[in-house]
Parts: C-alpha cells; structure tokens; sequence
C-alpha cells in the first residue's frame, strides 16, 4: 500500500480515500480469524511449565487465565448490539486514520530525502551551511541595496523635477533628458546629471535629496542659493565629475566637503565668497583637470595651494589679486593648457613660463 501511495507515475497511485480503506478491510478480514484461532495456541505456548521449585501448577494458570478470557466475552455478549456495532466502527476508524497516518509519515520521509536542498530550503537557515548562509546574506544584502538606489533616484528626480530643474537618466544603458514629471519612467532608472542653473527656488534641505546617488556625474547649481550648509547635505557622491558653484552662497568652510569629492574632474567656484584659506581643501582633488576661480578673493598665497593639482588643464584666474611672483607657483602644471588672466596687472603679469605650452 505504501509504495502504491508514492508511485511514480499518477495512474498508479490510489485515487481516493476509498480505495486504501478498501484495501485495509480486506487485510483486516483476513488476518482476523487467524489471530483469532492462534489465540489459545499461543496462550499455551506462553504458560510456563511445572516449576521444579514448587511454583503453581501450569494447568491452574491456563485455567485462570481462560476463565478470565471467557468473562470477558460474556460481558461482550451481553452489550447492547447498536452500541457493539458503534464501537466496533470507532476502533476501525482509529485504526485506518492511523494506518493513513503512517503511510502519510512514511511518503514524507521518502519526499524529503529525495528533494534535500527544497527540504532544508523549507526548515530555514538554522540548518544551512555557513557558505549557503553567506550566500543568501550577500544576495539578499546586495538587493536591499539596489533597492536603496532606485528609491534615492526616484525621490531627487521627484524633487528636482517639482524645483524646475531637469535631469539626465540612465534607462537600461539608454540616456534620457526629463524635464517634467509626466516623462519620468516607472522602471527603475539612475540619475547621472542635475541640472538646477538660475533656478532661484532651491535651497540647501534641497540638496539632501541628492545625497546618496552613487551614479550621479554632473551637479549644475549655477546662481542658485546654495551654502556651505547644503553641500554638507552631500555626503556620498562617488561618481561626482563635475560641479558648478558659480555664483553661489558657498564660502571657505563649504570647500572642506567639497575637497572630499575625490573623483571631480571640473570645479567652478567664480563669484563666490571663497578665499585663498578655503582652497587648501582643494588639494586633494588630484583628478581634477578644470577650476574656475573668476573674481574671488585669491592672491599669490592662494595658489600654493593648487601646485599639487598637476592634472589641470584649463585654469580661470580672471578679475584676482594674483601676480607673477604667485604665477611662479604654477610652472609645475605642465598640463595647463589654457590659462586666463587680467589682461591690464598692475605688475605687468608675465606669462613668458607659460607661453610654450599655453
């Protein structure tokens, strides 16, 4: 019956419950009588014989034992036949739940060691190996933080967006320019430019929004009311190459955050309140390759600070304090390609150092 339960193919197997009540009846009228008439046989066989130490007579034991045997059915004949019949029914019912219930155990038995990996999928990771359990916690780690991403760049587009501005998506390797809510895609997307120019809404809680997208590239927040306070807002940007503080509210104290983004290749900071203290900060970006310093408070001793920025190669020195003994500081650059200047010094600015590569 068992194999019969477990059978490979379905057109084998019982069909109903029906069927392996049928089959238990059977088994069931068969063995009867023969249980029935091994009774004694095996009574006799199980009373010991005459003890050689002057026990009980065998024969009394045997008689003891058969009387209490025959009261027993006497008392059973003597019960009314509807409620013999009931608990006959209860006993069989008992017996065939627990005959199903074996039958059942021993199909899942079987189940679970020819399906292992679903078994122990299904009792949980208490009982999975420390590689399956590193696994499971690098997949599930790795999807809570792509889920992280998309909702960080669906929550900057929403706000840049209702600020007016526009941004640059990345759409299954495809760019997109989007300039208004109605064209924002419901499938996941990264945000690679922000562009907010003269957009005179937007303030520095603004720029929490932005800060952890891990793809963007370009920050545009040319004449908008951005301070240091709000670059500090942006505290994970590993993919920044470019930011546009023109005319901004930003000071010296802003550039210590800026000075973390390590990995900007261009930096205009003209018309802004930053000074030759502030540009310390900027030493540590040695990729960048394009600073604008139009018309701030610079002079010789600010451009100490940029002989380490060896990779520059387009320098805005326009409407400073700088002279030819801060210039002198510069000749190190040997990538500057493009240097703009005053074009009326009151030292008369030489730019002879310069003239073979500029």
């Amino acid at each position: 019956m068992f194999y019969k339960m477990v059978a490979k193919n379905p057109d084998e197997r019982y069909q109903s419950m029906s069927e392996p009540i049928v089959d238990l009846d059977s088994y069931r009228d068969k063995n009867q009588l023969r249980v029935e008439k091994g009774w004694q046989h095996g009574l006799l066989d199980r009373v010991p014989k005459k003890s050689n130490q002057g026990g009980s007579d065998s024969t009394e034991i045997f008689s003891t034992v058969l009387q209490e045997k025959t009261d027993r059915e006497s008392h059973s004949d003597n019960l009314d036949p509807s409620v013999e019949r009931t608990a006959s029914k209860t006993n069989t019912r008992i017996r065939l739940y627990r005959g199903c219930l074996i039958l059942v155990g021993f199909a899942v038995l079987w189940w679970s060691f020819s399906n292992r990996e679903v078994f122990l999928g299904l009792l949980g990771p208490s009982i999975q190996t420390p590689q399956e359990v590193a696994e499971k916690t690098s997949t599930t780690t790795a999807s809570q933080e792509t889920g992280v991403i998309e909702d960080a760049s669906r929550a900057a587009a929403l706000r840049v967006l209702e600020l007016g501005g526009s941004i640059e998506i990345i759409v299954q390797g495809q760019p997109q320019i989007i300039q208004n809510l109605a064209n924002l895609p419901d499938r996941d997307f990264q945000i690679r430019e922000i562009i907010l120019h003269e957009n005179e809404v937007v303030r520095d809680e603004d720029l929490k929004f932005f800060s952890a997208l891990q793809y963007l590239e370009f920050l545009d927040l040319y004449d908008t009311d951005v301070t240091d306070i709000g670059l500090e807002n942006l505290k994970h940007l590993p993919a920044l190459l470019k930011m546009d503080l023109f005319q901004t509210l930003v000071s010296d104290p802003g550039l210590e955050q800026v000075g973390r983004f390590t990995t900007l290749q261009s930096l205009s900071l003209q018309n802004t309140a930053v000074s030759n203290v502030g540009l310390k900060h900027l030493a540590r970006l040695s990729n960048l390759n394009s600073l604008n310093l139009g018309n701030i408070e610079l002079d010789d001793s600010g451009l100490v600070h940029l002989k380490s920025l060896t990779g520059l190669q387009w320098l805005q020195l326009s409407f400073t304090n700088v002279t030819d003994t801060g210039m002198r500081e510069l000749q190190g650059l040997e990538s500057l390609r493009e240097l703009y200047v005053n074009r009326h010094f009151p030292d008369g600015l030489s730019l002879e150092p310069f003239q073979a590569r500029i």
